[in-house]
């Protein structure tokens, strides 16, 4: 049996970076309420009738202010299955795929205390590294620094160092402090010549420590102080360091009291933002960023200024983490810093006032991508407004607020001259009519797929028909859709044809949303398309007529856009709610496979079910907003 006490600090760690604490809670409560930055929902814990119950998704924290019961996600689970902490790590562990040490598992003590050996050679390694630096050895790194601005102060801060010259410095250094062979091969600090002999990975070289957020020295990076190549080294992934999951200097920036954090891609960005006061900044370290990162930074922050360098290759950089953030419902904004400078050049050219101006300046992702859409056509000075319309066209379809879409009409249209805005909105309706390239939708709408059978078990309130069903919900919107042109482009988002019972290509909903989303669509389309559906013995046109006969005669369009908008809702919910059901299941068929080549489906599910129940909990929370203020009306 395990026991609390002998599972690892990094596991209990690794296990509560896993487990999303909302995720976790939403399983228990229902948190409908937002209030801040944090959820609210009934305490499970006791009785009470107005919700008291807190969760805090930038802390990973619960708090009851009725009981005042609080702790993380383990203490959580604890509580609500009343059993010892071990088994509630044991049950998160399983959750997410994190492997427990078991009491008298020799080869797990084994590897723990190899870990602790491999921190503290690391921790060694970085004490000899700063004192070189602060030595006649280290006169040239030293140099460096001061020409590129660094103070004293934040070479202390970050433990800088130096690697010298010589080709077994550290590692006799190491030697003498009494570690193996064995031990120093695994701290990935030395390579072996063809003869086998060991010999320093760095040297000659400015050394940056990377520390975890739990302190620990884990890796270095190097930068040659000439010019070398490759200009930066780091060490390679080790047992106790993986380059996806660590960013660089979190350990510092988890604890600003900024909003948002910055994600720059060096060190020396890193080091000088926070020399200027930017105490948020972290670092990916020159690699893509990737969804270990951005869930780690999910426990500090919900919002980040995304500042890659300028060059072509942190733009593409900074495109592809998009989708991650957005899929962590980050609310992202990107650092546009002139004259293509990046954030380190910029900052020690003008000062911490004007790179506060460009912060304050950031764009927003829609702004950024239009843009980059604009320059990409805008060649020696030359503008290719065909490419660019094709593009544009793209990117306008994908967004699904009408506010949001106006606003972006508008924008093309002044960037195209002196073109109408009817002109624009003619040019996307005749691009999705043409089926475009491939039709895009938002980051959270790509990633979903049909609904999956439910083997004959539908909801009540569900009509039956022959080869197809349709809800209430469901006819009601379609039908409202059909009479009013206008309530298209006016709702907040319009459901896609997966979304509905009948989920084919072909199918009623899917054909009725054809027309709409072309503008073709009115109340005897409508009826036409019915007229090849049954529901049980009553034709589908003959529902669709009785239906309209109870809708009011006198139906303000305020009140049809409001309708239409909580149908809308309603139709998303459900089917969010059937596939995360369907999703539960397949994980339970699988859970106890011994199949090992499962286990990347099991992580692909298990992420697909826990991206649901962020979006069902954000649509429960709008519902009853808005349910709320009706009432008091």
């Amino acid at each position: 049996m395990t026991n609390f006490r002998q599972i690892p600090a990094d596991i209990l760690e690794e296990i509560k970076v896993k487990n999303d604490i909302v995720e976790v809670v939403e399983q228990y409560v229902n948190l409908t309420k937002k209030t801040g930055a944090n959820f609210f929902g009934l305490c499970p814990f006791h009785n009470e009738k107005t919700p008291s119950f807190s969760v805090s998704p930038s802390k990973q924290m619960f708090y009851c202010f009725g009981c005042h019961k609080g702790g993380n996600v383990i203490n959580f689970i604890q509580e609500i299955e009343t059993i010892p902490y071990y088994q509630a790590a044991q049950i998160l562990a399983e959750r997410a795929n994190v492997r427990l040490p078991k009491t008298g598992d020799a080869e797990q003590q084994q590897r723990d205390h190899l870990k602790k050996r491999l921190v503290m050679a690391n921790t060694e390694a970085a004490r000899h590294f700063y004192l070189n630096l602060r030595s006649s050895k280290g006169r040239q790194a030293v140099s460096y620094l001061k020409e590129r601005g660094i103070s004293g102060h934040t070479i202390v801060t970050f433990g800088l160092g130096y690697a010298t010259e010589g080709w077994q410095d550290l590692y006799d250094h190491l030697v003498y402090q009494g570690y193996s062979d064995d031990e120093l091969r695994l701290t990935g600090l030395f390579r072996e010549n063809k003869h086998g002999k060991p010999y320093d990975l760095f040297r000659g070289r400015l050394m940056f420590p990377i520390i975890d957020t739990m302190g620990r020295i884990i890796a270095f990076g190097g930068r040659s102080l000439d010019d070398s190549m490759p200009k930066y080294i780091n060490s390679p992934e080790t047992p106790i360091y993986s380059k996806g999951q660590i960013l660089y200097g979190l350990n510092l920036a988890k604890r600003t009291k900024a909003r948002e954090i910055i994600l720059v891609e060096g060190y020396m960005d890193v080091l000088s933002l926070h020399q200027a006061g930017f105490d948020q900044v972290v670092g990916v370290l020159g690699t893509a960023l990737t969804e270990n990162q951005v869930r780690l930074l999910r426990r500090y922050k919900d919002r980040v200024i995304v500042g890659f360098d300028a060059d072509e290759a942190g733009q593409q950089a900074a495109l592809r983490s998009f989708e991650l953030l957005e899929r962590q419902n980050f609310h992202v904004s990107v650092l546009v810093i002139p004259d293509g400078k990046d954030p380190d050049d910029y900052v020690r050219a003008y000062g911490s006032d004007r790179f506060k101006a460009v912060l304050d300046r950031a764009m927003g992702l829609l702004d950024f991508q239009f843009e980059q859409v604009r320059m990409k056509h805008t060649v020696d000075g030359v503008f290719d407004d065909v490419g660019y319309m094709d593009d544009v066209c793209a990117l306008l379809d994908s967004i699904r607020s009408p506010v949001q879409f106006d606003r972006y009409v508008d924008k093309v249209a002044q960037t195209l001259g002196n073109v109408r805005v009817d002109s624009v909105r003619r040019e996307v309706e005749r691009w999705r009519r043409s089926g475009g390239k491939k039709k895009k939708h938002s980051n959270q709408e790509r990633k979903f797929t049909p609904r999956p059978q439910q083997n004959g078990d539908f909801k009540e309130g569900v009509i039956d028909i022959e080869t197809t069903q349709i809800s209430n919900d469901e006819l009601t919107f379609l039908a409202l859709l059909a009479e009013h042109k206008e309530l298209y482009e006016k709702l907040d988002f319009v459901p896609i044809y997966y979304e509905f019972i009948d989920a084919r290509e072909d199918g009623f909903p899917a054909q009725v949303l054809h027309l709409a989303q072309s503008g073709e669509l009115a109340s005897s389309s409508l009826m036409e398309i019915a007229a090849n559906f049954k529901v049980g013995e009553e034709g589908l046109k003959d529902k669709i007529a009785k239906l309209y006969m109870t809708l009011p005669e006198q139906y303000v369009f305020s009140k049809i856009v409001e309708d239409g908008n909580r149908l809308a809702e309603r139709i998303r919910l459900d089917y969010l709610q059937m596939r995360r059901d369907w999703l539960n299941r397949q994980l339970d068929a699988v859970r106890h496979e011994e199949d090992f080549d499962l286990n990347h489906d099991i992580q692909v599910l298990k992420q697909e079910r826990n991206d649901i129940s962020r979006r069902i909990i954000n649509l429960r929370r709008k519902i009853e907003s808005k349910r709320v203020h009706r009432l008091g009306e």
